[in-house]
């Protein structure tokens, strides 16, 4: 399978050690003195096939008084992404660290998949940053929605006015980026260039999320940190803890529904287990239609 297309549906999620779990996307979770929330694994995919829940997926958002996602991007948050698509240093910019060659061809790739437009930008691009521009993860989506899985949640949440908390920063994901060695960020961006995704590999992701299988959702994490070097233990497994402690705050204050990409659910140290050593009770719930 191509790793390049896996790594675009399991970037900012993450992976751990192999362990025996129940299989869902949807879990109920309490413990004495918090209010009952809910915890829901999501894909960054706007295939239709990914929006189809279980009956009890969107009432359970709409009795909780909060919505917990990775980050809230509210229209000042994506403002605030804009410093991070330009890399200071001239040296690492891919301008510079690219051969006239292997610029041309980027220059060439970027201008097919999004425009003319978007070359004003890649000079000063950083060679990772790049190779996130070249990856669109729903090419071939046959009947696309008009947003992303997590972003419907919050759009959602937001809509009913429950409080949204956002359980990372923008500032401290890209600092994941930006801490990448920038020869793997130069070899990560070359093979991104010269590997094609099909539709064989993009149907395989998504029947493996659809049938919720949370333990070929962690090898397919664990075949991309082959190749991408933003698939580490302090990316992955950190942010795991991150995101447990968050979601316990949360639910000391009020009633959560917390959507994160699927492949933080499953593992040793995985967030599932984590809240579960925390003395929290978490019981599967159906989740098809």
């Amino acid at each position: 399978m191509n790793r390049i297309l896996i790594g675009v549906f399991l970037l900012f999620l993450s992976y751990s050690k192999i362990t025996a779990q129940e299989n869902s996307l949807f879990w109920e979770i309490s413990k004495k003195k918090y209010k009952t929330s809910y915890l829901y694994g999501t894909i960054h995919s706007t295939d239709s096939r990914v929006f189809s829940f279980g009956e009890s997926v969107l009432p359970s958002l709409f009795k909780c008084k909060a919505y917990a996602g990775e980050l809230i991007m509210q229209p000042e948050d994506i403002y605030a992404i804009v410093p991070y698509l330009f890399e200071r240093d001239a040296a690492k910019q891919c301008k510079n660290i690219l051969s006239k060659e292997e610029y041309f061809n980027l220059e060439s790739l970027v201008e097919a998949k999004l425009g003319k437009e978007i070359l004003l930008i890649l000079p000063k691009t950083s060679p990772y940053i790049a190779s996130l521009l070249l990856i669109s993860p729903n090419d071939y989506s046959e009947n696309p929605a008009t947003i992303f899985l997590d972003i419907f949640f919050q759009e959602k949440a937001d809509s009913l006015g429950k409080k949204l908390i956002g359980l990372e920063t923008v500032k401290s994901q890209m600092a994941y980026i930006q801490n990448i060695e920038i020869n793997a960020q130069k070899a990560h961006l070359l093979r991104v260039m010269k590997e094609d995704s099909s539709r064989e590999d993009f149907e395989e992701i998504i029947a493996i999320y659809l049938a919720e299988d949370l333990k070929k959702i962690q090898e397919l994490t664990l075949l991309a940190s082959d190749e991408d070097p933003l698939i580490t233990d302090d990316f992955i497994i950190g942010r795991n803890y991150i995101h447990k402690d968050g979601i316990i705050a949360a639910m000391k204050e009020q009633s959560t529904f917390i959507a994160i990409g699927a492949a933080h659910l499953p593992g040793e140290e995985g967030v599932i287990a984590l809240l579960e050593n925390a003395g929290f009770t978490l019981k599967a719930i159906p989740n098809h239609p």
